[in-house]
């Protein structure tokens, strides 16, 4: 198999941002080029002739083992590729690419990558790339290395179906558009903003999801007079957590300023979990209107246990990290996700799901049309 020009590698995911590393190495032969460095585990080396099968051994330089990897060679539109997956550490990722220039790869740099890599490849893989270039976690890289092969595959048994079967096909279309929701927030991540009554632990509860003291956290009411935002992982979800002041009567202008903020942000996050006291009378908390994805948890339950009870709500005691991995699990379920899922072929762009819209309402006036459609976004590419 071969494409001509030079052999060209690229690091597709974040550097230094995840767990994982996805290198991309193409051009007229690269299954030839890596397994030069590559010892697979079973003693068989990587072939086009079963494409999309996954080969567990190590890259090497010479007698030095650089990493365990997950390689596999493959080809979509024609253009033959290797990808491997290696450990996300930054000088891991430097040698596997010294070592495959010094095998006369070109080096992209991350900018060129998504196009450099895949000159000739359809526009499912280049959103696939594009998104693998911002993800943030580990699970939302592997969900979308799923989405390289088995995505394909499924809008490939879709054409088929849609032309025999139209009915089935709309179903499945949109559980397609359904899942895409979720799949946004994985891929993208979510804004959580943490609202309530001033002293009912929103900065000790940051901090405790966070994993270090990143808001000001005291039993003194009011400590926290603006907002503030930290990344964080959730169970592989990236989210951004806003930490807002509790609300009360400000001070000065400019702090009356810095609660109003603290307010947009709020209603501008796609989460608000008000947290209450679970040893206060929160009736306060009528003031602040959540919507249907939204919820209120109590906290301070390792001075109120039975107060969760009582009021039928989640109780978590940020102080003592009791039920915060309840919580985690519920923000996750209210985007769709679950704390631990294998992945699914799933929509995850705006372009994707107005797309899937649109073949969805031509399959009602054309079966053939909407097929073709659908094969569109899968075809390769002009070069």
């Amino acid at each position: 198999m071969s494409t001509g020009g030079p052999h060209r590698v690229a690091l597709l995911t974040p550097p230094g941002a995840g767990a994982i590393a996805l290198i991309r190495v193409v051009g007229p032969d690269p299954a030839t080029l890596v397994n030069a460095v590559f010892q697979g585990k079973s003693g068989l080396a990587l072939t086009y002739d079963e494409s999309n099968r996954l080969r567990f051994g190590r890259m090497v330089d010479g007698d030095e083992t650089l990493d365990e990897v997950v390689a596999v060679a493959h080809a979509v539109g024609g253009l033959p590729a290797v990808d491997i997956t290696a450990h996300g550490g930054t000088r891991i990722v430097e040698r596997i690419l010294q070592t495959l220039q010094g095998r006369g790869a070109e080096v992209c740099a991350p900018e060129d990558a998504a196009q450099r890599t895949w000159p000739a490849g359809c526009l499912l893989e280049r959103e696939i790339l594009e998104a693998m270039a911002r993800a943030k976690t580990e699970r939302a890289l592997r969900f979308l290395s799923y989405q390289r092969t088995h995505l394909f595959d499924a809008i490939e048994r879709l054409a088929r179906t849609a032309r025999n079967d139209p009915g089935s096909a709309e179903g499945t279309l949109r559980e397609f558009i359904a899942r895409s929701g979720p799949a946004r927030a994985l891929v993208d991540g979510v804004t959580v903003a943490l609202v309530g009554p001033p002293n009912s632990g929103k900065s000790t509860l940051l901090n405790r999801l966070v994993g270090r003291d990143a808001a000001l956290a005291s039993d003194i009411a009011g400590t926290t007079r603006d907002w503030i935002a930290e990344p964080v992982e959730i169970l592989g979800l990236p989210v951004t957590l806003v930490d807002t002041a509790g609300r009360h009567e400000a001070s000065s202008p400019l702090e009356a300023l810095a609660i109003e903020a603290g307010r947009r942000m709020a209603h501008a996050a796609d989460l608000r979990v008000a947290i209450l006291d679970c040893g206060a009378d929160f009736a306060a908390s009528g003031s602040y209107t959540l919507g249907p994805r939204d919820f209120a948890v109590l906290n301070k339950a390792d001075l109120a246990p039975q107060a969760g009870k009582e009021f039928n709500m989640m109780a978590v005691s940020a102080r003592t990290g009791a039920g915060v991995e309840r919580l985690a699990e519920r923000m996750l379920a209210s985007f769709g996700l679950e704390a631990r899922a294998d992945p699914q072929p799933g929509l995850f762009t705006e372009s994707q799901i107005a797309w899937a819209n649109e073949v969805l309402t031509e399959l009602r006036r054309s079966p053939d049309r909407a097929a073709a459609r659908l094969q569109e976004r899968i075809a390769q590419a002009d070069s």
